[in-house]
């Protein structure tokens, strides 16, 4: 049987998918507070 492989994989696709979800939410957080630190579209 090969489950402690399969479930390792998962684990780390898991880790993976939890380390975008919160890169992605980091980077909104913080366009979200440069815009509201310098005004709207001036970050840009």
């Amino acid at each position: 049987m090969r489950s402690q492989g399969k479930t390792r994989a998962d684990a780390a696709g898991c880790l993976i998918l939890l380390l975008m979800a919160a890169l992605f939410i980091g980077a909104l957080a913080l366009a979200a507070f440069t815009e509201v630190g310098d005004g709207p579209g001036s970050w840009r």
